[in-house]
């Protein structure tokens, strides 16, 4: 999958205002059936007649992957795709199918290539669910969002993406944090500061995070205080990079860029957003989108116990590590 250019990718780092005027909320979610408005693309899976199809209705294509049990589907379907506020725009301005992120239908390419729904995912790095992709006329994404993002926040992207016009990029600014406001005070996450210097015998978590967010807030308000996430940190040297400070930092390959260059070279849609480096200085997973403590702390011991090295799909080490909480008699709750 080709990556963004960065001019689209700062779009969702300067939404508008208040598009960030609260946390974000999940609605509870007990494993159980998804159900998928009616009103989504019944497709022959055959993506260059979707694009065209959406084309000739002067729409866009929108691809959406999921799976069973994802409580943050679930969200997203009922806070988005069947709110009323948003669901006839989207109908008026998207074609979308939704794909399953393990399902066996066949899927063509345009260039007639034949993939099941699941090896396209993983052609495709899908890492999360919800996935979304965006496209208009070719199989080049307009946007990509891995993971869940809040009803505000969507209804300005789709809103965005719906009035581009062909040749037209989504482009801004990134956040430059509310006036007077100041990071979450935290003794979880050292400032990266200009002469930092990187564990050689830890791997790395840095965190990004820019004055009044949100969400950044209830991340170190709540789950950051859980004795789990506290356990799981304990194994990384753990940073916060400030997106509002100008002077030039060191990344863990060594070379100096600003906070906000940094951000906008690694793609970061969503904040906070972590990344995690083995003890070598490559990145081996991020958690670039909303998640409870499930996910966050099955995204620590990924990196930190090597499992990346064995089972290259998250996904599947999240299903492995539900089994094993219900095989001690607990039961995973992946939204709280």
């Amino acid at each position: 999958m080709p990556r963004l250019p960065s001019a689209i990718i700062l779009l969702i780092l300067c939404l508008l205002p208040t598009a960030w005027a609260a946390p974000t909320q999940l609605l509870p979610y007990q494993d159980g059936e998804i159900p998928e408005p009616d009103w989504f693309k019944h497709s022959f899976l055959e993506l260059a007649d979707d694009l065209e199809e959406a084309s000739q209705s002067d729409k866009k294509l929108l691809i959406y992957f999921h799976q069973a049990g994802c409580g943050y589907c679930y969200n997203l379907v009922q806070q988005v795709f069947m709110d009323p506020a948003l669901s006839d725009f989207i109908q008026q301005h998207y074609d979308v199918i939704a794909l399953n992120l393990w399902g066996d239908r066949a899927v063509t390419l345009p260039d007639g290539t034949e993939l099941p729904e699941k090896q396209l995912a993983k052609q495709w790095q899908v890492q999360y669910t919800p996935t979304l992709l965006f496209f208009s006329g070719s199989l080049e994404p307009l946007l990509r969002l891995n993971g869940y993002r809040k009803p505000s926040t969507m209804g300005q992207l789709l809103r965005d993406v719906a009035a581009l016009q062909p040749g037209e990029e989504l482009s801004t600014a990134l956040p430059a944090g509310r006036q007077a406001a100041r990071l979450t005070p935290t003794k979880q996450f050292a400032d990266l500061r200009p002469d930092t210097t990187y564990s050689e015998n830890r791997p790395v978590a840095v965190i990004f995070e820019y004055p009044g967010c949100d969400d950044c807030a209830q991340l170190h308000q709540t789950l950051l205080q859980r004795d789990d996430s506290k356990v799981n940190l304990a194994s990384y040297q753990t940073l916060r990079v400030d997106l509002s400070h100008p002077e030039l930092i060191p990344l863990p390959s060594g070379e100096l860029l600003t906070a906000r260059a940094w951000a906008t070279q690694e793609g970061l849609d969503y904040f906070p957003s972590l990344l995690l480096f083995d003890v070598s200085g490559q990145e081996q997973f991020r958690i670039n989108a909303y998640v409870q403590a499930f996910h966050f702390n099955a995204a620590l011991e990924y990196v930190a116990e090597g499992i990346y090295q064995h089972t290259p799909e998250f996904q599947r080490y999240i299903d492995y590590r539900a089994d094993l909480m219900r095989a001690e008699q607990q039961t995973p709750v992946i939204t709280q």
